[in-house]
């Protein structure tokens, strides 16, 4: 059961994580010219956001009762008789129910926008909390493991108040949609030390989660580098003359609204 613990919540912050992801490298391969891409992200159309926030109550209730029942019943032979026996992973389900329940209440405009994404930090930095917790129980190398999530948890939370602050920053929007599915994958690599004959070493835990955390950057940098190769499109050029006599080109790329500075080497400023 230690490791179907792990690896449901494990599916659920990958899924959380690489479906926006997608759709936004989806969006910005197909973004008409003079359109901003922040305002097609997949929480910026109600009914994406309805969806999304329906689909993580759905899972975050499943993987309540899965827990509770467990414990209640005793099902796997682990626990005591008591619904709330693994009160820590049900507390976390709750705090994304939270987010969820913001979701659908921003996506019929009952609450500002960006809304869900503060649900989003709130959310994770609970889980911060919990997992801290967690880690005070655990042995050595199953110890330092949790802290590096806990530490994954409140990073990505400070991330996540960020893009509600400045909603208009797709490359933060990005990078705490990629945590999301570091903290999956991690999730799932507890899950698997778990499984007999399978335990890491702990000197081995931090270039693990490195390493994980490579392959993450790997992925989104190649993914995004394709969708933005796509979409770079015409760029105007205009020119602004220096106090020394020289020229400089200003690029600005139609499809972004980005800007870019390139002196009379062509060297980008």
């Amino acid at each position: 059961m230690a490791f179907i613990g792990h690896a449901v919540p494990a599916i659920f912050f990958i899924v959380f994580g690489a479906l926006p992801l997608s759709h936004a490298l989806y969006q910005a391969c197909r973004l008409p010219p003079g359109s901003v891409l922040s305002e097609h992200l997949i929480d910026r159309r109600p009914s994406n956001l309805r969806i999304m926030g329906i689909f993580i109550g759905v899972f975050c209730i499943i993987g309540l009762c899965v827990e509770g029942f467990n414990g209640l019943f005793d099902i796997s032979g682990d626990f005591g008789s008591n619904f709330f026996d693994q009160i820590t992973h049900e507390t976390m389900y709750l705090l994304f129910t939270l987010t969820a329940m913001v979701m659908v209440l921003e996506s019929y405009r009952y609450l500002p926008p960006h809304s869900s994404r503060a649900a989003t930090a709130f959310a994770l930095l609970g889980e911060c909390v919990l997992w801290t917790g967690h880690a005070k129980m655990q042995n050595a190398m199953n110890s330092t493991a949790h802290i590096l999530l806990a530490e994954l948890c409140f990073f990505n939370s400070v991330t996540f108040l960020y893009t509600a602050k400045y909603p208009s920053s797709v490359p933060v929007f990005v990078f705490a949609l990629a945590q999301l599915f570091l903290q999956g994958t991690w999730l799932f690599a507890l899950g698997h030390n778990d499984l007999d004959g399978h335990t890491m070493s702990i000197h081995k835990v931090g270039p693990f989660f490195c390493l994980h955390a490579m392959a993450v950057g790997f992925i989104v940098v190649i993914g995004t580098a394709c969708a933005y190769r796509k979409t770079a499109g015409v760029e105007e050029t205009t020119g602004e003359q220096k106090s020394d006599g020289q020229y400089e080109r200003v690029a600005i790329n139609s499809k972004f609204n980005d800007a870019y500075v390139i002196n009379s080497n062509d060297e980008i400023l």
